[in-house]
């Protein structure tokens, strides 16, 4: 390292203050053109929020009903096709096959 005193006599906004202005100016006019190209981005991204929203609210409101109707059903829904072929396949129950013909509406012979 060197004990010289560095010079920012280029960069000094009394030396030159016409000159400096029109470097501040360039940068902002450079920082808003920028800006100006990603505007839609910024509109996207603040239309995203309220779409994760309403996309959130639906889906709760969804899985709620499916709840309260699965709770519903649990009671009533022992005769029904889909809830048995359900209930084998996850439990792994290997129903006989005149158990499989009467819940499929088929009368055993």
């Amino acid at each position: 390292m060197s004990d010289r005193k560095i010079d920012f006599s280029a960069i000094d906004p009394q030396r030159d203050p016409d000159r400096y202005n029109r470097q501040v100016e360039a940068t902002a006019a450079r920082a808003l053109a920028r800006r100006k190209g990603t505007a839609f981005t910024f509109t996207l991204l603040a239309s995203a929020r309220p779409a994760l929203l309403v996309a959130a609210s639906v889906a709760l409101v969804t899985w709620c009903g499916v709840t309260v109707r699965n709770d519903s059903t649990t009671e009533n829904g022992a005769d029904d096709a889909a809830w048995v072929l359900t209930r084998w396949a996850v439990t792994g129950e290997e129903p006989s096959v005149a158990s499989m013909l009467e819940v499929l509406g088929a009368e055993p012979q």
